[in-house]
């Protein structure tokens, strides 16, 4: 039997919780209870968060395919299944079903999660958002079944069949972030008639992350897009050529919370690695990685810099 060294074991328990948990839970009491940590990784394993993705999304419904059989389904506003069989049919359903509901010119939230999540976890920022009537769509890919370019193809995909004109605007988490900023890099027929209003990132490896490394001998269950997450590949991404900012976890410590990231961190992430360049609009919150998406002050930095401002407060 392999030993692994008990702040390596709980540094890659680290990693597999935090891309398993929803967003109300905290990692930390996870990690502290090994037992509850694979208990809530089964649970997140034994639903379909990994199999579908989404092909198209408009006004809550969306047309996914699943990852392992082609096979397509249509969800409507309630998250209900309301067909599910060849692809081609489920297609013309979604165009005849979905609504057309934008009519304005204002921005489009469009968010997009992390390796090993879900769109749910965007499920407290979403709620503030809508309270304030601002629409917003998520975006389901099955982020364990493909490298990051694939996942970058798969959203321009998706937004080339945005209708309207409106401006986007991008919430990610995590990977998400290198996600879009890939999306954004490339050629797609939606920046002909979409502006960019800009890139929200919360928690984003921009650097890479340390414990990518770890992560490179579990690909068959990380997925390829873990290579992509090494630091030295991470940084061959290009800079978002769209005004963004950053959401930052640390602990004001010289460690931070995880003993294999290198410096402060948020659990995941270290504090050096969500930086693109020195200066960045970077909000730093003393939160784990995934209590960044429910943290009040998330919530609020995006209000502002949904209203045109910066992350952090001058």
């Amino acid at each position: 039997m392999i030993s692994i060294r008990a702040p390596m074991r709980r540094a890659l328990l680290a990693l597999l919780v935090a891309i398993s948990l929803p967003a109300h839970v905290q990692a930390d009491d996870v990690v502290a209870d090994p037992f509850a940590g694979f208990r809530q990784l089964a649970w997140s394993l034994i639903g379909d968060r990994f199999v579908w993705g989404d092909i198209k999304v408009r006004s809550g419904w969306r047309l996914q395919e699943n990852g392992l059989n082609n096979r397509c389904r249509v969800l409507n506003g309630g998250e209900r299944t309301v067909l599910e069989g060849d692809c081609a049919i489920a297609l013309d359903a979604f165009d005849d079903l979905a609504p057309v509901t934008r009519t304005d010119s204002s921005p489009l939230v469009i968010m997009v999660h992390g390796l090993g999540g879900a769109r749910m976890d965007f499920s407290i920022l979403r709620r503030d958002l809508g309270n304030r009537r601002i629409a917003a769509e998520t975006v389901a890919y099955p982020s364990l079944l493909g490298d990051i370019s694939a996942h970058a193809r798969r959203l321009n995909a998706i937004l080339n069949g945005v209708k309207g004109k409106q401006p986007f605007l991008f919430v990610t988490h995590s990977m998400g972030g290198l996600v879009v900023r890939t999306a954004l890099a490339e050629t797609a027929s939606w920046r002909r008639q979409h502006a960019v209003d800009g890139l929200f990132m919360i928690g984003p490896p921009n650097r890479g992350a340390a414990l990518a490394r770890l992560g490179t001998d579990f690909v068959t269950i990380l997925g390829p897009a873990t290579l992509d997450l090494i630091p030295e590949n991470a940084r061959t991404i290009p800079a978002p050529d769209v005004r963004y900012c950053i959401i930052a976890g640390a602990t004001g410590t010289a460690d931070g919370l995880n003993p294999a990231v290198p410096g402060d961190d948020d659990g995941v992430i270290g504090l050096a690695e969500t930086l693109i360049q020195p200066g960045d609009d970077r909000l730093i919150l003393n939160a784990n990685h995934r209590a960044l998406l429910g943290h009040p002050e998330t919530a609020e930095a995006l209000r502002r810099f949904i209203g045109g401002g910066r992350c952090a407060p001058i």
